[in-house]
């Protein structure tokens, strides 16, 4: 949700089932225009590739905020 709305406060509730899947297609291409109907198998797998590289990337950048953080405060 956060990716998806550029908001880094996340939503009092979280999305229904159908909403998570739309956002997760929508990564991989899906345009959720009216007559498109619900996404398809493909366009799911590439949402959810690309989802894990998103949440691969969140790993690292928080991983180096920690050690920037520790580093520098013990070496004062």
């Amino acid at each position: 949700m956060v990716f998806t709305n550029k908001n880094p406060i996340p939503p009092d509730k979280p999305p229904t089932l159908r909403e998570a899947i739309r956002r997760v297609a929508g990564l991989g291409g899906f345009l959720g225009r009216k007559g498109d109907g619900e996404p398809g198998t493909q366009t799911l797998w590439l949402g959810l590739q690309r989802l894990d590289d998103i949440v691969a990337m969140w790993r690292v950048m928080a991983y180096a905020t920690q050690v920037t953080v520790s580093g520098s405060a013990g070496s004062g």
